[in-house]
């Protein structure tokens, strides 16, 4: 596994090319030469928490993907969050079960949100 470190707004900048929303956390995964994936979640207008995560093409991680995910849900603690699976990859709408969330009626762009702690 990778190595983590809490990410910072060059971090989000540096994987996203825009600047970084107000309200958000996550960790970096990178080697001596290169960052390998951004992930964790950020604060949105209606103040509803989203997980995110991206790598550069080419890298998988799962396992630090994993474990970085499981830090940022440790983090929020019992607060609600939302989640997306990627329609382009595979197995994403299964890794966000397996992480604990649930498949809402809630729906985005024709994709499917999850949620963690919604249930009041």
């Amino acid at each position: 596994m990778a190595p983590l470190r809490p990410a910072t707004d060059a971090d989000w900048h540096a994987m996203f090319g825009f600047q970084a929303p107000p309200e958000w956390f996550g960790y970096v995964s990178e080697t001596k030469w290169m960052r390998l994936g951004i992930g964790g979640v950020w604060k949105d207008a209606d103040g509803r928490w989203w997980m995110f995560l991206e790598r550069v093409p080419g890298v998988r991680m799962t396992k630090t993907a994993h474990r970085a995910a499981m830090l940022v849900i440790e983090r929020l603690g019992a607060q609600p969050v939302y989640a997306r699976g990627d329609p382009n990859l595979t197995g994403s709408c299964e890794w966000i079960k397996r992480l604990g969330f649930v498949e809402t009626s809630e729906q985005i762009d024709g994709i499917r949100v999850w949620g963690l702690n919604t249930q009041p």
